[in-house]
């Protein structure tokens, strides 16, 4: 969760995990159906991965409580149909469904889990040292060394912590002590929940290290799970469910006072081990946010804007250079843009659109209802077929054009440009 701080935000809500975890687990309720149905419809809202990677341990609760032949299971089948329908709605809500195949597909294998993840305190970085192809170390722990990995591991990043490790290590013999405590209480829906979630994390693509081994697989089933192509988050519950079970395992082991003892200790060691991680993300625990500079702050450009129903951008593409520039200028303005950062952008439609641009240019048919921001070629391609309506004006890093500016008749102190 710490990781995502980094550079996925929206991949932060793992209480959602958390609560999952808690539903398998709870008392018998006659809502239990309800409580599923809520919180994957929620999830469903949230992020379909956390969705994806919650499903299982729904079903494998399905499974627990026709085994423990609670009354609410003799309804599994209204729950099943209500769960996937409230999803699928929530889903169409969100705009989920114009998704297609080929903005699905890629990178299964790729952004895997590796073999050595657990152990590994290597988290990696998306910033690449001088722009070269090897990714600069991020340490996460202050005790054991970083391991190898190979490319995209990144996002199979799942560190357990030396203080996890020992109790994993402390935990491990009371397993088969203690089994009175588990045995037949129905938890293998769960652990096979958990075998499956760790194989399409790990993917064909099997990684020790910076090794990795190709298990053959038909091109179906990898266009079929490439859908959820960054496979190694799909290890988050197994992650939760492990120090969970140790912990457990410890209190009926050694009783209360032992275990309340030695886990703190452990969480001492796990906070110490980990500081190297977290510290490096010191600034993102801000209360007050610092001020996000651009070089279109100016309110002259606000006030131009404010006559324009959108704010677009071109080059147009997906995370074009300093998108974030005028996506947060739109934002700030109120205004719908096409400068953004998609994890599932469609590219052919990016492509049919700049095949055809130059022409548009030239027959004067940028939209006239909005504002752009152009790099200096696209500044030179409009100026040279502006109408004496439209208008030009250097914009920071950008031209801003607007297009039938005369129409307002509006007063401006910046001057017009003429790239």
């Amino acid at each position: 969760m710490l990781w995502r701080l980094s550079v996925h935000f929206s991949l932060i809500p793992h209480w959602i995990v958390l609560a999952a975890i808690y539903l398998y687990f709870a008392p018998p309720s006659r809502w239990r159906g309800a409580h599923w149905i809520v919180l994957l419809g929620l999830t469903a809202l949230i992020h379909t991965y956390i969705f994806a990677m919650c499903l299982p341990i729904w079903l494998a609760s399905l499974l627990r409580r026709a085994l423990r032949r609670e009354p609410i299971v003799a309804h599994w089948l209204i729950e099943i149909g209500a769960v996937f329908a409230v999803a699928a709605l929530l889903l169409a809500l969100g705009g989920f469904f114009p998704l297609r195949g080929d903005m699905l597909g890629g990178g299964y294998g790729y952004f895997r889990l590796n073999l050595l993840s657990f152990v590994n305190p290597d988290g990696g970085l998306l910033q690449f040292e001088g722009g070269g192809d090897i990714p600069l170390r991020w340490p996460w722990s202050a005790l054991l060394p970083t391991l190898p990995h190979a490319a995209g591991d990144y996002e199979g990043f799942n560190y357990a912590g030396l203080g996890s490790l020992v109790a994993l290590a402390l935990a491990f013999p009371l397993l088969f002590t203690e089994r009175r405590y588990y045995v037949g209480h129905q938890i293998w829906p769960l652990i096979i929940a958990c075998l499956l979630l760790t194989l399409f994390a790990i993917s064909p693509y099997v990684t020790i290290g910076d090794r990795v081994f190709a298990v053959p697989t038909p091109p179906v089933l990898m266009d079929l799970a490439s859908t959820m192509r960054s496979s190694g988050r799909f290890f988050w519950p197994v992650w939760y469910l492990l120090p969970l079970a140790a912990a457990w395992l410890l209190h009926k082991g050694f009783g209360s006072r032992v275990s309340g003892i030695l886990l703190v200790l452990l969480a001492g060691l796990q906070i110490y081990d980990t500081a190297p991680g977290w510290s490096f993300l010191k600034s993102r625990f801000e209360t007050v946010a610092g001020p996000y500079v651009t070089s279109i702050d100016a309110p002259e450009f606000a006030a131009i804007a404010s006559h324009y129903n959108a704010v677009r951008k071109l080059p147009a593409a997906n995370g074009s250079a300093d998108w974030e520039q005028v996506a947060w200028f739109a934002l700030r303005n109120g205004k719908p843009t096409d400068a953004a950062y998609l994890a599932r952008p469609d590219v052919p439609a990016y492509a049919a659109y700049m095949d055809t641009i130059d022409a548009t240019i030239a027959a004067h048919g940028l939209k006239d209802d909005s504002v752009y921001f152009l790099d200096r070629e696209f500044a030179a391609k409009v100026a040279a077929h502006m109408t004496p309506d439209d208008a030009l004006f250097e914009a920071g890093d950008f031209f801003l054009y607007a297009p039938g500016w005369s129409r307002f008749d509006t007063p401006t102190s910046l001057t017009p440009a003429r790239p």
